[in-house]
């Protein structure tokens, strides 16, 4: 892969930001130092993330066919690498609730091996894509106007704001915590004195609430996965559904946590 390097006299934001993380994919994808690593993974994931929200804001200016490819490229490198990250988590959750044994009987150790093979594919195969993808998406960033970032940033927050006003219930909550990321990763777009900037007392609390609605999501996705397990691979029923008594236990939990915090 070619190499990506941060220009120390870029002045925006918004450009080193986008070029900062586009170099730390660059670097975790290249070379497989640490093949299927939680941690390893878990960086990659956060720099798609960041790289996703920045191409949203490119995606208003570029309508080319090859912005197009780039996005089907990093889209499909984001899902198999989430895909990837969920099993780990899950066996996480797992081992934190002393449940270690029950990884093996829904068959995450396979899964999660499949997945790495299947990610590492990916990246071998298309590597020279994602590279030409990267450097589509830096060279774009020099050509967003202050004010569309600015722009865009604001309409986040007023979209964010206006879903919380609402007093979401359970099914809203994941679409609330894609919004508080874009928001997040938009306010380091901009100078701290910028005065598009949310209050920090509101951030800190963002912060927080999207803490507690990831911790609550990863427990629902760990119970449909046993739910959805054979049952054959437990001892017996009652087995199956001790274990997902534990895991309703900690979601009850968690979600009590995300609607202390909401109004």
């Amino acid at each position: 892969m070619a190499s990506f390097k941060i220009d120390p006299s870029v002045s925006s934001p918004f450009v080193w930001y986008a070029a900062y993380e586009i170099a730390e994919l660059h670097n975790h994808l290249h070379p497989y130092d640490k093949k299927g690593d939680v941690e390893w993974l878990h960086r990659i994931r956060i720099a798609l993330k960041k790289i996703k929200a920045v191409r949203k804001t490119l995606g208003y200016r570029d309508k080319t066919a090859q912005h197009k490819k780039n996005t089907r490229i990093l889209q499909q490198l984001f899902k198999t690498a989430g895909r990837l990250r969920e099993v780990q988590v899950e066996r996480k959750l797992l081992n934190d609730w002393h449940l270690d044994e029950v990884a093996s009987q829904i068959g995450l150790d396979k899964k999660e091996e499949r997945l790495r093979r299947a990610f590492e594919k990916l990246v071998a195969k298309e590597e020279k894509q994602i590279t030409k993808s990267l450097q589509r998406i830096q060279k774009g960033t020099h050509e967003v106007r202050r004010k569309d970032f600015r722009a865009h940033l604001k309409a986040t927050e007023n979209k964010l704001r206006k879903s919380l006003e609402k007093m979401p219930d359970e099914k809203d909550w994941h679409d609330i915590r894609k919004q508080i990321k874009e928001l997040l990763y938009g306010v380091k777009w901009v100078k701290e004195d910028d005065a598009v900037l949310p209050d920090a007392a509101f951030l800190v609390y963002l912060k927080e609430l999207e803490i507690q609605i990831g911790y609550w999501h990863d427990c629902l996705l760990l119970i449909h996965r046993i739910d959805r397990s054979d049952k054959k691979k437990f001892a017996d029923t009652t087995e199956k559904e001790r274990i997902l008594a534990t895991c309703r236990e900690q979601l009850d939990l968690s979600g009590n946590r995300v609607r202390m915090l909401i109004p």
